[in-house]
């Protein structure tokens, strides 16, 4: 994973989910998808798409796009919503797989100091709170 997304920051110049969409040739749409929904990947037609919640606040929306961008490198094939209805399978890993992604990809890049904890280092990457067991 460190090394996938080595290359991406380095090919691209930017760790910014949005640039790197842009760039992958994923289009990025917004709509209100409810009160749970924060994000999907979806691809049809060999074209990609990452459809974000459209009251997320911009870290949130930030944060959402590189996990979606996670399931576009590590689980393009699968389908969530098929795994979690008709199989035994956990779909907890591809989350957790995800989320690692995008806390790992949004911190790429950045300086860490000596005496900065991983919160510290979370919070000025716009990671939120609750991700911060995946770095």
């Amino acid at each position: 994973m460190d090394n996938l997304i080595i290359r991406l920051v380095r090919k691209h110049q930017t760790n910014c989910p949005f640039s790197l969409a842009c760039n992958l040739n994923i289009t990025v749409m917004y709509a209100d998808l409810g009160k749970i929904t924060r994000g999907f990947f979806h691809r049809r037609l060999r074209r990609n798409y990452i459809v974000l919640h459209e009251a997320l606040l911009y870290n949130e929306q930030r944060f959402t796009c590189a996990h979606e961008l996670g399931h576009y490198f590590y689980d393009r094939g699968t389908s969530y919503f098929m795994i979690e209805q008709n199989t035994l399978q956990l779909p907890g890993k591809f989350e957790r797989r995800a989320n690692q992604f995008a806390v790992r990809l949004l911190c790429a890049g950045s300086e860490i100091y000596p005496d900065e904890t991983i919160s510290d280092i979370c919070f000025k990457n716009g990671i939120p709170e609750e991700m911060h067991t995946f770095y």
